[in-house]
């Protein structure tokens, strides 16, 4: 999105009055169409009709992708004739080079990351030290400076600093975004190593960017009760059997799997072991690979789930006429961007149809759906194991106990007081 652009980004590289260099204010043109788009006097402007986004994509294809004006009228529905008046208006105060200038650097941006002396010092600085999986930090800190993480915020490798990460927590406040510790860490680790910028051990919070994990606990309230459960699948059942989201629903809240685990279940790895449960086999590609599988990258988890559940997905497959998978075609290409686009979009869709279908009022069932099944699974092995974080980390899929407790649910203070009770209850 343009609005994406509108953070301000260095002017040009030359001093301005009282010593401030024009990287540290906004840019002249941007600033003259806030103050139209806000101004509530007189004939309302054609800036505050559009809204300074909208004007924005505008002033991108007239000067950027050299549309002509009257196609750009006529693309955005607006009067070419106002449209002239405003770009003659542009012209005349001088702003005509300053927006060229504004979004050639912002395309500069992405398309000379990878390329950029700076990265290409940060990389190899990591692979120097041997901590090769540091190179994540890369991808991540690109979608920081590209407005990818937050899109009211863009800026250049050289412009970024301790400052500028600051300016970039603050605006995901303001949009409630939430950061995550893993862009806090890129962030950290590109000031110090590619920027050599010393930030001292326990100072990070001072910045924004502290490294501890702050998370303890926080999705513990992702959960659904038996009879939500319950009447989800009874929906999907009712409206999605032909695709099966009803057992694939299932079949994620009982194992704690993520999407494409669920969508990739493979028939041979189902066994039966007696009348109760039986044994399945998924791969997991969100995890630390240790194995390859049909072009994928990851490492295979042993679930464990109810007899009468394999029974109706084996029974399903045979209905499809499916060999090799339980949710997917045996001929699909088995790549992640395929079962995202196409398979995932279409469960996550079923899925949000059922859960307002049910009342579900959490906005993160709508903003994950699928993955808020691994966070209700999780909530139920635990209730059901008295909370054995290391039993629900092996059953359900995590390599790090602390993992699980940190984003997946801190023991509640009613089964402490549970607990407390039992042990003292009998004493006088």
């Amino acid at each position: 999105m343009i609005q994406n652009m509108m953070i301000a980004q260095a002017e040009l590289q030359r001093p301005s009055e009282g010593g401030m260099t024009p990287q540290e204010k906004e840019p002249v043109f941007l600033a003259y169409l806030k103050e139209k788009a806000e101004r509530k006097v007189g004939r309302p402007h054609l800036v505050r009709r559009l809204g300074v986004e909208k004007t924005l994509m505008i002033l991108r294809d007239i000067y950027v992708r050299d549309i002509k004006p009257p196609t750009v009228a006529k693309n955005y529905g607006i009067d070419y004739k106002s449209l002239w008046r405003f770009l003659k208006e542009l012209e005349q105060n001088g702003y005509t080079n300053e927006i060229k200038d504004y979004f050639s650097r912002m395309e500069d941006v992405e398309t000379t990351f990878d390329n950029h002396p700076l990265i290409q010092k940060w990389k190899k600085r990591i692979i120097i030290s041997g901590h090769h999986s540091q190179l994540k930090h890369v991808s991540t800190l690109k979608r920081v400076l590209t407005g990818k993480i937050c899109k009211d915020f863009r800026c250049s490798l050289d412009d970024f600093d301790l400052e500028k990460a600051q300016e970039f927590i603050y605006l995901c406040h303001q949009n409630n975004i939430e950061v995550k510790r893993h862009v806090i860490m890129a962030i950290r680790h590109f000031l110090m190593v590619a920027k050599e910028i010393h930030i001292p051990r326990g100072m990070g919070a001072m910045y924004g960017l502290s490294g501890e994990k702050v998370s303890y606990g926080k999705y513990a309230h992702i959960r659904l009760s038996e009879d939500e459960i319950n009447a989800i699948e009874e929906y999907l059942r009712d409206h999605y059997s032909e695709e099966g989201w009803h057992l694939a629903f299932r079949f994620g809240v009982e194992t704690c799997s993520r999407m494409m685990a669920i969508l990739t279940v493979p028939q041979q790895y189902i066994q039966f072991v007696n009348h109760s449960y039986a044994i399945c086999k998924v791969f997991e590609t969100k995890v630390k690979p240790d194995s390859k599988w049909k072009g994928l990258k990851g490492k295979w988890w042993t679930k464990y789930i109810p007899t009468w559940l394999a029974e109706e997905m084996l029974e399903f497959a045979k209905k499809k006429g499916r060999r090799e998978f339980i949710f997917i075609k045996d001929t699909e290409k088995l790549s992640k961007n395929t079962l995202r686009t196409k398979y995932g979009k279409q469960f996550s869709k079923a899925l949000k149809e059922a859960y307002q279908h049910v009342g579900i009022t959490e906005p993160y069932f709508y903003r994950k759906p699928v993955h808020a099944l691994r966070h209700v699974g999780a909530i139920r092995l635990l209730n059901a194991t008295n909370w054995n974080y290391s039993l629900v980390a092996k059953i359900g899929g995590w390599t790090d106990v602390n993992t699980l407790k940190d984003c997946y649910g801190a023991i509640p203070d009613e089964i402490v007081e549970q607990t407390v009770r039992t042990i003292y209850g009998g004493r006088n």
